[in-house]
């Protein structure tokens, strides 16, 4: 495990080298964090061949010190990670010599995502939790303007809010088992009878969970971070597509620990409906291009939460390969919106027009990336949204799947007007080319070889039963029609949304609804059990 100790370290050590020594070459970073990819892939490919592996840094006895737990799940969003970053650090490549301590922050919190994806012991994960969301926020705020302060703000206290409640259910968890590796909490689940103290205890720690994913009702302060106006295009890409995968991880990791004595699939299927539900609709509203993508993640939040809470394993594979596709398509278009906003000084998007005659490139890679988060046919979203949708516990279900997908599909139409109109044309940057180009067909390959990328991450054989997958591509093809018909003849200029879009949630409202998390949590174990 020396090699995983060294991996999660080795960023920060190339950062705090480049920023010690002023080095701003940007070959040097590149090359640097293309190294850690490399490390990264020999790590996965060596925990697929061996197997899942725990850990004891310092050589402590289990228990008595810090927990690392090293599985193919983890493993391999410890390559996403890497390689998400490496595309990132190339995207900035002309811009790179000018930001030292940019680049050294994002050098550290690459290394706390790795400590992240594999930390087995509750008090540590909570601690680079914290670090995490400091280190978040000081690259919200970075650009030093009014507004980037707030929304730091903002993102600061209610994330130390929500990471409170979770501290208080790791002292729950060592008063009344002391321990705080999740293995050896499993094991006293198993012989320690249901208590009062053991349902505070879980709804604490998944009240902070929760929160960090930006589910219902704890989820207004996401897009606020995600789509923050003065935080660069890479943060925003970096939040949508890396840093909620993060708590994914431990989401599934709790329910699995506390399954022998809860189980809340139900609640947390149905809260990932709202969620859904909720972030689609308030997408459409947006006219800030940043804001609707950040709604849009609330929304494919949801969608994976559903896939989570099924009793099923295939759509548990749904979501989780959902999970990576998430990463590159909404990576993919929070680039394509940074630069967008650098051409056209606007984040509005009725003031966006031409993308495609003045940067055909820019345009091309923009339709790939709603053709990825619409479930488009042979392109990744669609296998994670099909394997959900096919094994949902009811037809009710699939039918309101359907339901959300046409929302996705309704809050892309108003996106893409942005692709229509003239405009003159301009040159982008050949690396930010690069990056879009690669993300774009990623998007593509991602569907066409789902079968041998599950197979690799999951080691999982995908099915798809041709006729199933064709009846969906005509509702998919359906929906697309339907749903560019209703926006542009009913919703284009609709007041209602004009009004919903300008309501705003305070600060206060927000901390009542973590309560009225932590609360329905604690009820429906009571209730259910």
């Amino acid at each position: 495990m020396n090699i995983i100790m060294a991996l999660i370290f080795s960023p920060v050590l190339f950062g705090i080298v480049f920023y010690v020594f002023r080095l701003t070459k940007p070959y040097a970073i590149v090359i640097s964090q293309g190294i850690i990819f490399v490390f990264a892939l020999f790590t996965f490919l060596d925990t697929r061949a061996v197997g899942a592996r725990s850990y004891v840094v310092g050589g402590w006895s289990i228990g008595k010190g810090v927990g690392i737990y090293l599985d193919t799940l983890s493993a391999s969003m410890i390559l996403l990670t890497a390689f998400l970053f490496f595309l990132l650090l190339i995207h900035e490549w002309n811009s790179i010599e000018s930001k030292i301590v940019y680049i050294f922050l994002l050098f550290a919190l690459e290394s706390l995502l790795f400590a992240l994806f594999v930390s087995y012991d509750l008090f540590n994960i909570f601690v680079l939790m914290e670090v995490s969301t400091i280190l978040v926020t000081i690259l919200i705020i970075f650009k030093k303007k009014a507004k980037s302060y707030y929304d730091g703000l903002i993102y600061l206290l209610i994330n130390i809010i929500g990471m409170s409640f979770f501290l208080f259910g790791v002292g729950y968890v060592y008063r009344m088992y002391g321990v705080y590796d999740l293995n050896l909490l499993k094991e006293a689940l198993v012989v320690v009878p249901e208590s009062s103290s053991s349902v505070i205890m879980y709804a604490l720690l998944m009240t902070g969970i929760t929160l960090k994913i930006g589910a219902v009702p704890v989820f207004t302060w996401l897009p606020r971070a995600h789509g923050s106006q003065s935080a660069p295009s890479i943060v925003s890409a970096i939040l949508s597509g890396i840093y909620i995968n993060i708590v994914f991880i431990y989401f599934i990791r709790l329910q699995d620990v506390f399954s022998v004595m809860f189980d809340t699939r139900i609640l947390f299927l149905i809260i990932g409906l709202l969620t859904a539900f909720v972030g689609g609709f308030l997408a459409l509203v947006q006219e800030d291009i940043k804001k609707l993508l950040g709604y849009s993640t609330v929304s494919q939040i949801g969608f994976i939460l559903i896939g989570l809470n099924v009793a099923d394993s295939v759509p548990f594979y749904g979501s989780a390969y959902h999970i990576f596709s998430h990463s590159f398509f909404k990576a993919l278009l929070f680039l394509i919106a940074g630069v967008l906003i650098e051409q056209y000084k606007t984040r509005k998007l009725s003031e966006i027009r031409g993308v495609f005659n003045k940067t055909p490139l820019v345009g091309v890679c923009t339709i790939l990336g709603i053709l990825g988060i619409t479930g488009a046919p042979f392109f990744n979203g669609s296998i994670g949204k099909y394997l959900i949708s096919t094994s949902a516990e009811s037809f009710f279900l699939e039918i309101i799947m359907y339901g959300i997908n046409f929302l996705t599909i309704l809050y892309l139409a108003k996106f893409s007007m942005i692709l229509y109109g003239r405009g003159e044309r301009e040159k982008i940057e050949t690396p930010k080319a690069i990056v879009f180009v690669v993300l774009g067909v990623i998007c593509l390959m991602g569907g066409i070889m789902a079968p041998a990328f599950m197979n690799m991450f999951f080691r999982y054989e995908l099915y798809i039963n041709t006729a199933s997958y064709l009846s969906k591509a005509f509702i998919y093809i359906l929906s697309v029609l339907v749903g560019f018909f209703v926006y542009k003849k009913i919703l284009h200029k609709s007041e209602v949304l004009n009004f919903i879009r300008h309501i705003e949630v305070s600060f206060n409202f927000i901390v009542v609804m973590i309560f009225v998390l932590f609360v329905s949590i604690t009820g429906f174990i009571y209730i259910t059990h």
